[in-house]
């Protein structure tokens, strides 16, 4: 059961930002030709681009990688979320990431943060 969300975060990464990019945070480096991380995945969920902007700015020092793949990964947690009958928006999926990794943590690996929660959303 696990493997389906794993499997659709790296696929949806590997879209937006290549799975195990390593290139840096900028905020402007995003992947709709010039555009920001935050004004591509505006423009796939309709939400506003500052507010997902302040998003992934308050969710960057708790995962590793780059701000593409913390695009990508609310991108595909709603898309997960959706296609298993869940409304969710990009805001709700990186605050939920966010509020499962300790404040005092050092940065990890937010995809397998993400998987675990989706599954026990999906299931419960």
């Amino acid at each position: 059961m696990q493997r389906g969300p794993t499997l659709l975060i790296c696929l949806t990464l590997g879209l937006l930002a290549g799975c195990g990019s390593t290139s840096s945070s900028s905020g402007s480096g995003g992947s709709s030709g010039g555009g920001s991380a935050a004004d591509y995945l505006a423009s796939k969920t309709g939400e506003d681009a500052v507010a997902l902007q302040q998003a992934m700015d308050d969710l960057a020092p708790s995962c590793t990688g780059p701000e593409d793949d913390l695009a990508g990964l609310a991108y595909a947690g709603v898309s997960d979320l959706n296609d298993h009958g869940i409304s969710s928006t990009a805001l709700e999926v990186m605050a939920q990431v966010k509020n499962s990794v300790p404040a005092s943590a050092a940065p990890i690996d937010c995809q397998g943060v993400l998987a675990a929660w989706l599954v026990l959303r999906e299931n419960g």
